[in-house]
């Protein structure tokens, strides 16, 4: 597994929390599966750059925030 895949999906699944928001929920809102946001949060496949903003905007952070590992 890449370092940048498991750190983007630690920093996703910590903002995801933060945010009060479920799998589901993110998935739902991005247009993807729950399945496919378990693997970005373990570090499986990173997201596809079209999902990045959405991800972004229902998180209600900057892009640059998705990769500022090593907060929270």
């Amino acid at each position: 597994m890449g370092r940048l895949k498991a750190q983007f999906g630690k920093r996703l699944a910590q903002l995801r929390q933060r945010s009060g928001i479920t799998q589901e929920q993110l998935a739902d809102a991005i247009g993807v599966t729950v399945e496919s946001i378990s693997n970005m949060e373990r570090g499986i496949f990173g997201p596809r750059f079209d999902h990045l903003e959405k991800l972004a905007r229902v998180l209600k952070v900057p892009v640059k925030a998705l990769f500022e590992f090593g907060r929270e």
